[in-house]
């Protein structure tokens, strides 16, 4: 497998060392744009996920009536384990950060009662010793999302994850030539996967 430009450890990124600024707000953006475009199928999908009481089933049928998206929320002080799981598309569309976006959204729908306890819940890399084939990370230090900082100490400790630092790439751009017409770090996962397959004769 090959990781481009990946978050890594998600509290780091989330609530630390990055995004900031113009690229803070054009995730945000991104990510609200995403959501109204997709809102009745994200509603879908929390309701397919909820376990709902009887008493739960007959508020939303009244609910329902409503037509609104109000009706798809749970306050998050108000979450027990027996409340059904709602992405809070009223607070997730008037997200002023990622971080507060990402709250909305995920917070309510996994029932945690806050960003942190989600991220230490949830965070890939503390399963990195249970990676069982080879991945190459590829991450730049000018990345002005993913920052080298989220790097955690013991990626390397696993002998099946490589990483390749670059000084300059952005964040998933990695341009060459003099036209910026091709990616090396596709480059670089193509020869990754090439060799590896190669290796086993696949």
């Amino acid at each position: 497998a090959v990781c481009i430009s990946p978050g890594y450890i998600l509290q780091r990124l989330i609530l630390g060392t990055s995004p900031k600024g113009f690229y803070d707000k054009l995730l945000t953006k991104n990510s609200i744009k995403l959501l109204r475009t997709n809102s009745q199928e994200f509603l879908n999908l929390s309701l397919s996920n909820s376990n709902f009481s009887d008493k739960t089933n007959n508020q939303n049928s009244s609910n329902n009536n409503n037509n609104s998206n109000n009706n798809y929320q749970i306050e998050e002080e108000e979450l027990t384990k027996k409340d059904p799981i709602y992405i809070n598309l009223e607070k997730c569309l008037k997200s002023k950060s990622w971080a507060e976006f990402e709250k909305h959204a995920y917070c309510n729908f996994y029932q945690e009662k806050s960003l942190s306890s989600f991220y230490d819940k949830f965070d890939p890399c503390s399963e990195l010793h249970k990676i069982k084939v080879p991945i190459l990370c590829i991450s730049s230090v000018d990345d002005p999302v993913t920052s080298i900082k989220n790097i955690p100490d013991d990626l390397l400790d696993n002998e099946n994850i490589m990483l390749i630092k670059t000084k300059y790439g952005s964040h998933t751009t990695y341009l060459e030539n003099f036209f910026g017409s091709s990616n090396y770090a596709y480059r670089f996962g193509y020869e990754f996967l090439t060799a590896y397959h190669q290796e086993q004769n696949i």
